[in-house]
């Protein structure tokens, strides 16, 4: 299996397809054309996306709640806290951004 995966992919043939600048720009051609063709005619419904969003209770704000807190606490207690905080919103079914914002630490920053 290790001679195949070297074969295939530390060929000289290989590295010289990669190396051509126009097989790259034909394939950047390419997959951008497919992402056109794929998202014409896509509409956003704003309304629906946000109440998808919502139906997380927030949870999905969690890593960027955790970053921001990040340069307040450290990156090591903010997770914990944003960890905590995500679970005590789940067992009383509310809002992440209310149990958060009820936090000790978070309302002295």
């Amino acid at each position: 299996m290790q001679q195949l995966y070297n074969s295939l992919f530390y060929s000289k043939r290989v590295n010289d397809l990669f190396a051509d600048k126009s097989f790259l720009q034909y394939m950047l051609r390419f997959a951008v054309s497919k992402c056109l063709e794929v998202t014409e005619g896509l509409e956003v419904n704003k309304e629906k996306m946000l109440q998808n969003l919502e139906k997380t209770k927030g949870l999905i704000y969690a890593e960027n709640i955790a970053l921001a807190l990040t340069g307040e606490i450290g990156k090591a207690a903010a997770h914990q806290l944003v960890e905590q905080c995500c679970e005590e919103a789940r067992q009383k079914n509310i809002h992440k951004k209310e149990a958060i914002s009820d936090h000790p630490l978070v309302s002295q920053l």
